[in-house]
């Protein structure tokens, strides 16, 4: 998690959470900084996606989807 982190600062972005269980923060950045960071093979970035269930109260949830095809 601390090496992600220090990426995102490094190119700018903000961090939002940092999502520990996963290993990985929630940042917000520029278009720009998502394409340096995708660059380094060390990192995976994925965008944030809204989810919603019946069964859950409505809040906000932030969703790690390692399915590609899901990118859309």
């Amino acid at each position: 998690m601390a090496m992600a982190a220090a990426a995102v600062r490094q190119v700018g972005g903000e961090i939002t959470h940092e999502l520990g269980i996963i290993n990985a923060v929630g940042a917000e950045m520029t278009a720009e900084a998502v394409e340096r960071l995708s660059a380094q093979r060390s990192l995976r970035v994925y965008g944030d996606r809204a989810l919603r269930t019946s069964s859950a109260s409505p809040g906000s949830w932030t969703v790690r989807d390692d399915d590609p095809t899901m990118l859309r």
